[in-house]
């Protein structure tokens, strides 16, 4: 008994939690070196690199999260073609992305009061490995094997911590270039080292079920936009419209206060193949919604009752005095995260059962949030009060949605809400 329960304890999935908090532990002190090292005015430019790595994540989520779907949905003989596939289709838009990043680069530099082009061109070369990184960790996580996901992720956060730092310290090379340089370069290596990649350089179909994957990775993709919008177009507009140094100080305000959505976004990397696998098997998986949600949530309230009562402390102690001006704005920018990632789960929850409809509440909010924030943006106070505002409104509208939900599957047990293709069967089982 003793052992069965070290077992659990010790499983798969828990070390996978325990290495994604060390993972998101090394990025955060990645970003606190960093703040430390070259100041709020020059950090404004290596925070927007480290921004944009963050924001082609989203991107590259939309081939993972597909990837950890259809792994696990598609019988022996598709998912060869189907891994084939999703390679041509990420590789593709990898190098289209990173050409027209290279190709663009005076004009970003320029938009964005940066010190060189080549500050956006060296991150460039390392688009089309994560995008081939990305159907990599997804095909790991659909088949539920979390420690080589765990090592991808290592390995990507410690190559970069190494390589940013030799090239700043070592070889004195610009900040804004060394962090481009380490992030490519980290990439590469966590592509190349975290075991079988598949590339394919010819396009095939995804298997029997092309069209209802193209469907959901459609609509993924949509999501993880408005993510991109929720998560950063405040960021970037900040860049934009302030000084180098009001830039820099809100660049660490959004480090700090994002910092609550990647600690419970591996709360979401568990509950989308666990939904999947139950739905599969048959077993029941409603609970889960349930499960996660209450963690997330008991992490947001901690997390933003503490930086209310101590955030002079949290800034002094991670950025230093110099970046204390951010400390009366922490508590606040917590909590518009916070309402985030839990409407987040909800989103993700029905997207892993081909409803979309979730998704389509947020990216409403989303939208009217980007549109008032271009009409608003004098100060910080402005800019975080309206995404508590409509990241309050999101949740509500997640809510309001799952609750009617819930009462129509109790009314009509054998039916599914979805907006996805009506004529596969397997979309119209009972969700038990």
């Amino acid at each position: 008994m003793l052992q069965r329960r070290f077992s659990k304890w010790l499983s798969p999935a828990v070390l996978f939690m325990a290495s994604s908090m060390v993972v998101n532990g090394g990025n955060y002190y990645y970003n606190v070196l960093l703040g430390r090292e070259v100041g709020p005015a020059i950090f404004a430019e290596t925070g927007l690199l480290v921004n944009l790595l963050l924001l082609l994540s989203f991107l590259g989520m939309t081939f993972q999260i597909v990837a950890a779907k259809y792994i696990v949905d598609l019988d022996d003989t598709n998912k060869e073609k189907f891994s084939s596939g999703m390679a041509f289709i990420s590789l593709t838009t990898g190098l289209v992305l990173g050409v027209t990043l290279w190709l663009g680069a005076n004009a970003l530099s320029s938009f964005f009061q940066l010190s060189s082009p080549w500050v956006i061109r060296s991150f460039a070369p390392g688009i089309p490995f994560y995008f081939l990184l990305s159907v990599q960790r997804g095909l790991t996580q659909g088949r539920e094997k979390f420690l080589p996901l765990s090592v991808s992720y290592q390995l990507e956060m410690l190559s970069r911590f190494a390589i940013t730092f030799m090239l700043l310290l070592f070889f004195r090379i610009p900040a804004g270039i060394a962090v481009g340089l380490g992030i490519s370069l980290s990439i590469i290596a966590s592509a190349l080292g975290s075991g079988k990649i598949y590339l394919s350089l010819r396009f095939q179909a995804l298997g029997d079920e092309t069209g209802v994957i193209i469907r959901f990775f459609l609509f993924t993709a949509g999501y993880e936009a408005v993510q991109i919008m929720i998560n950063y177009f405040d960021i970037l507009l900040a860049k934009h419209a302030f000084t180098a140094l009001e830039a820099g100080y809100y660049t660490s305000l959004s480090f700090i206060g994002r910092m609550i959505y990647f600690v419970t976004w591996m709360f979401v990397m568990l509950l989308l193949p666990d939904v999947v696998n139950r739905k599969k098997q048959g077993k029941p998986y409603r609970h889960l919604l349930t499960r996660y949600v209450f963690y997330i949530s008991l992490v947001v309230l901690s997390a933003v009752a503490v930086c209310y009562v101590a955030g002079d402390i949290l800034v002094t102690l991670i950025f230093g005095g110099e970046y204390i001006y951010i400390a009366p704005y922490l508590w606040k920018y917590a909590l518009a995260t916070g309402l985030f990632a839990i409407a987040n789960v909800y989103s993700y929850y029905h997207l892993s059962l081909n409803n979309y409809r979730p998704v389509l509440i947020t990216g409403i909010f989303a939208i009217s949030q980007s549109i008032c924030l271009l009409k608003y943006h004098d100060s910080f106070h402005q800019l975080i009060d309206i995404q508590i505002l409509f990241m309050g409104l999101a949740l509500l509208g997640q809510l309001t949605y799952q609750m009617v939900h819930a009462h129509s599957q109790k009314a009509q047990p054998n039916r599914l809400f979805l907006l996805s293709d009506k004529s596969d069967s397997s979309l119209m089982q009972d969700l038990h």
